[in-house]
């Protein structure tokens, strides 16, 4: 499947979110299987992140990087520049779409009885995962 660098990110917070969530064994699995993939790119993302910071950050009389990039200057519109350009590049990754369940086990607050309850998930962590989820 062909993901910008941009979904790839996104997705990987969305995932992270997810964690908080019991899911059935398979699933869980499923999940684990899709992010550790996804984790992976956003490593080489990282690096390739911190790459163009070090080229663009100003260093002092000594050589010595600065620790940000200041606003509105050539050094952060040439930062910005790359970096748009990086997370708008296609990767191809190997993924298959994870089938989240309608229902999850869950306790009952008032009597602690074990049940079944519909999953909820709220849409902005959903819409990064359109790719990812059925």
């Amino acid at each position: 499947m062909k993901l910008t660098n941009k979904e790839i990110l996104l997705a990987g917070q969305a995932f992270a979110r997810l964690n908080a969530v019991k899911f059935p064994l398979k699933t869980g699995m499923a999940l684990v299987k899709t992010a550790t993939v996804l984790d992976k790119q956003i490593e080489v993302i990282e690096k390739m992140r911190q790459s163009i910071f070090k080229a663009h950050v100003p260093k002092d009389e000594n050589g010595k990087e600065a620790l940000s990039i200041l606003p509105n200057t050539p050094q952060m519109d040439a930062f910005n520049k790359e970096w748009v350009e990086l997370l708008e590049m296609e990767e191809d990754v190997s993924i298959v779409p994870v089938k989240l369940p309608e229902k999850i086990a869950a306790t009952c607050d008032k009597c602690h009885h074990n049940m079944d309850k519909m999953l909820e998930i709220e849409p902005e962590i959903l819409k990064p995962l359109v790719n990812f989820v059925e």
